[in-house]
């Protein structure tokens, strides 16, 4: 039976949504991203001890961190330690932070997709970097960017699954050629797709097979999804 062994305010979070929302764990650090408030949107804890989580640092990035992806990266022949966020800017969707020292955590790079979507969600795979973005008419639902040089994200290829608008996505997972996503769109709650080998999408097809999903995993060709007050593994 889960218990709580141990918990941490964010130190400088106020306003009107102080909330934590993303959270990714990478070598004994939990980095903690919120809704977009009054004081830091950005968080990073070392635990060590999971017992004893410290505070290190955090940042103001004025916007909800919707998702965090953290990876070390050869950078001008140094090694960083690099944070991608899911943002709701339209106009910064992927806001790279320096994480190398979480006391005095630095921007270090945005990528500006096409149009007034904000980024709802991000998978890593190798150096490329996909971002799924709120639903606007006519505009992409998946951006896949090439990371080799995380200082300069360069488009690799752009999708518009055209969801119904306003939609996100709310979970995305990516293996091979499959990619994979759970919606808000009621018509298209799960969405599976096939991508090339440059990183583009080529078709996807809809299956009204879960609801309420959240985040999903995707491997061995079976996706795992929560619906809501179960447990779905689908067969792909």
């Amino acid at each position: 039976r889960p218990v709580v062994v141990a918990s941490r305010s964010l130190p400088s979070a106020s306003g009107s949504f102080p909330e934590g929302r993303s959270i990714f764990v990478f070598r004994n650090r939990a980095y903690v991203g919120t809704y977009e408030t009054a004081g830091s949107e950005f968080y990073v804890f070392d635990i060590t001890n999971p017992l004893n989580p410290a505070f290190l640092g955090s940042k103001a990035v004025n916007h909800s961190v919707r998702n965090i992806v953290v990876r070390e990266e050869g950078v001008g022949g140094a090694v960083r330690l690099l944070a991608y966020l899911a943002s709701s800017a339209n106009n910064s969707e992927l806001q790279v932070l320096d994480v190398t020292d979480p006391v005095h955590v630095l921007d270090f790079s945005v990528f500006d997709a096409q149009g007034s979507g904000s980024a709802t969600a991000l998978f890593a795979a190798g150096k490329v970097m996909w971002v799924a973005r709120q639903q606007v008419v006519g505009e992409p639902t998946v951006v896949a960017l090439s990371v080799a040089d995380p200082l300069h994200p360069t488009l690799l290829s752009l999708y518009n699954a055209k969801l119904k608008s306003g939609s996100v996505v709310n979970g995305f997972a990516v293996s091979n050629s499959t990619l994979v996503m759970t919606t808000s769109d009621a018509t298209a709650p799960l969405v599976t797709c096939t991508t090339t080998e440059g990183h583009a999408i080529v078709s996807c097809s809809t299956a009204a097979i879960v609801s309420n999903s959240g985040r999903i995993d995707y491997q061995d060709n079976y996706i795992f999804a929560p619906s809501g007050n179960s447990l779905r593994v689908i067969g792909n």
